[in-house]
């Protein structure tokens, strides 16, 4: 099911990119609905819950920021890997989805301000290993998730066999069944996945020298959404209601 549930994914993307060089992406005007895109498989920034409500600290802080420009706005869910080539053919004008910015992918969409700095990649790794820094992930077998800032910082490590997961839930499954030595990912995302093995069956090995920072993609068709998006972020980052949000989802 998931190979199926990857090719599905392949085959979107390549969709889209087609699609995007035939027709023209809609036009919008500075009244109309946001279409904000995510992938709900990244607590806690964006998931499903049980109700099959999709909620997490982005959705939270998007219903925020709309509520205060009092603008329209609507969440579409999708896999991580197809946001920047749907925002690209116009259909999606945001993404929210714990992105960090990087220069590769700010010469595809522009970014808002950051909201979250400084979060460390870190190795998740069973209590049983040896495994206790960067240089100890050579020759061994790595979960990522696919375009994700860890998949991109440790493409430069050519010693490490990544595996490139779809979602977090994959990646812990690779990690309790041994498929994989370890699964790199954000210190801020550790605090659900420690459910998945148990807390004590975890090691959390930050990793000092890899950092990244957390922002909104936002259209490059949409230069209107910028400086509202940066100017209602420092707000909420200047009453407390970020502070209260970040708190709330244990970040």
């Amino acid at each position: 099911m998931k190979t199926l549930n990857k090719f599905i994914a392949i085959v979107m993307v390549a969709t889209v990119v087609a699609m995007g060089r035939y027709f023209k992406a809609p036009q919008k005007t500075a009244d109309s609905e946001v279409v904000v895109g995510t992938s709900a498989d990244f607590p806690p920034f964006s998931y499903i819950d049980e109700s099959g409500t999709i909620v997490g600290f982005d959705i939270d802080l998007i219903r925020e920021i709309f509520a205060r420009l009092n603008r329209a706005y609507r969440i579409e869910n999708m896999p991580f890997e197809t946001l920047l080539p749907t925002m690209q053919f116009g259909s999606i004008d945001m993404i929210a989805s714990g992105m960090s910015p990087t220069p590769e992918r700010a010469a595809r969409v522009a970014f808002s301000e950051s909201y979250l700095q400084a979060d460390p990649l870190t190795i998740v790794t069973r209590v049983d290993s040896s495994i206790d820094s960067l240089e100890d992930l050579s020759g061994k077998h790595v979960a990522v998730n696919q375009g994700y800032v860890a998949d991109m910082q440790l493409s430069k490590h050519p010693e490490i066999t990544l595996v490139r997961l779809p979602g977090m839930s994959d990646a812990m499954l690779a990690l309790k069944h041994g498929k994989v030595d370890a699964f790199v990912t954000g210190a801020r995302t550790i605090r659900p996945l420690q459910g998945a093995l148990g807390k004590d069956a975890l090691r959390i090995v930050p990793i000092a020298e890899m950092r990244e920072e957390t922002a909104f993609g936002i259209s490059k068709n949409r230069p209107d959404l910028v400086e509202k998006i940066d100017t209602v972020l420092r707000d909420i980052a200047d009453d407390g209601t970020l502070s209260a949000l970040i708190e709330k989802w244990h970040l």
